[in-house]
């Protein structure tokens, strides 16, 4: 056990507020926190080893330059214990920190919890503080009782264990925040292929061969009719559906109004396509036009209506578009009046590119606050329903 000239020693250090160093606490508990193994505790470890060490070795010098007794190793294994505490803190401060966030509109409701948080674990942490000094200098707890060496310690280190606290708050923020980036941008990397997939999707859609074949069968036998200005039309439809899936290209998001605006281009080749018998039922409010959604999202399931829903009734076919909002939330619903889907179909063993697509990009730009659903309507038929919270895509 040390001797009284040692903790003489440590009582000077106490009293003369020797730095501790708090660089870098929430870095390592940050990394140690995740799934690390060995490796990453052992780095903790090392990392609150360093200020023991370097203040234990500022109390010894000290000690020796005013010529006093002390004991290297005992004035280690003391740094050793004082510092192991904040060790233990550290997961409940990032912890804490992470419950009741700083950086949100009610961010001084944040202080105000962590102010008082920041007290209560520093009073705690100096009474263990105390402890180790009655423990190293006996039953006396340095010629005094435990109050009395705790309002020594309490004056002398209170501020510096409080600027821990918010030390290894920040620094549990800042790697909070250089993750966030880091899956920001991976989350970024994946929406930009699923974009240029959902384009691809799109355009392959598009230039199937029975559609093309089928487009273009019209065509001919509307100029065969005489009927030029509508083959004309026809063809000018198909050019345009073509140039508007290919300038969205660097767009991730756009307006109901815009998506609408691509399902209308074609729905009119479809209209020329099936003449009369395609009906079709458009309900949107106009507080929905500006709502935003991916790009390219809604033809790929309007074209999956009819091609599954219209083209098996072979005579005549309602598809439905609705459309609702609130400041929240924008609800698509895509219907058609064909035959029901199979008993016990799920959406989720579904293997088509479309709608597995459709699914992964809501999940990758929302996750669970998106949903997409596939079922038999009431009325018979299918229904798509699509809800999409109203929040700039990515974010």
């Amino acid at each position: 056990m040390p001797n009284k000239r040692f903790l003489h020693a440590y009582a000077e250090h106490v009293r003369l507020n020797m730095d501790r160093l708090p660089i870098g606490e929430g870095l390592t508990t940050r990394a140690a926190s995740d799934d690390g193994g060995r490796g990453r505790r052992l780095v903790l470890w090392c990392w609150w080893i360093v200020p023991a060490i370097l203040s234990a070795n500022a109390l010894y010098l000290r000690a020796l330059s005013g010529g006093k007794d002390a004991s290297w190793t005992s004035t280690v294994i003391i740094q050793l214990l004082v510092w192991s505490l904040w060790l233990g803190f550290t997961p409940l401060v990032l912890s804490l920190g992470r419950r009741v966030p700083i950086a949100n509109r009610r961010w001084w409701k944040g202080v105000l919890f962590h102010a008082f948080a920041s007290v209560l674990l520093t009073l705690a942490y100096l009474g263990f503080y105390t402890l180790v000094l009655g423990l190293v200098g006996g039953a006396s707890l340095a010629n005094g009782g435990f109050a009395q060496t705790y309002a020594g310690v309490f004056i002398a280190v209170f501020h510096w264990d409080v600027m821990i606290y918010w030390t290894i708050l920040g620094a549990g923020y800042a790697m909070d925040y250089y993750d966030e980036l880091r899956e920001r941008e991976v989350r970024e990397l994946a929406l930009q292929k699923q974009l240029v997939a959902a384009q691809l999707e799109s355009l392959r859609a598009q230039l199937q061969p029975h559609f093309l074949f089928n487009a273009l069968h019209t065509i001919g036998s509307l100029i065969r009719q005489d009927r030029k200005g509508e083959a004309v039309s026809m063809l000018a439809g198909l050019s345009d559906l073509l140039r508007m899936s290919l300038d969205t290209a660097s767009e991730q998001d756009g307006t109901l109004r815009e998506e609408l605006e691509f399902v209308r281009q074609y729905l009119e080749i479809q209209r020329a396509r099936f003449q009369d018998r395609l009906d079709v039922h458009l309900s949107v409010p106009p507080n929905a036009l500006d709502a935003r959604l991916p790009r390219l999202l809604l033809q790929p399931i309007v074209e999956n209506a009819i091609r599954h829903g219209f083209d098996k009734t072979r005579d005549s076919g309602r598809l439905e578009i609705r459309a609702t909002r609130d400041q929240q939330t924008l609800i698509l619903e895509i219907y058609n009046d064909g035959p029901n889907l199979p008993p016990g179909w799920k959406i989720e063993s579904n293997q088509g590119v479309g709608l597995r697509n459709t699914r992964e990009r809501l999940r990758q730009l929302y996750g669970e606050c998106a949903a997409f659903e596939l079922r038999s309507g009431t009325r018979g038929g299918v229904e798509a329903r699509l809800s999409i919270p109203q929040e700039k895509v990515g974010d």
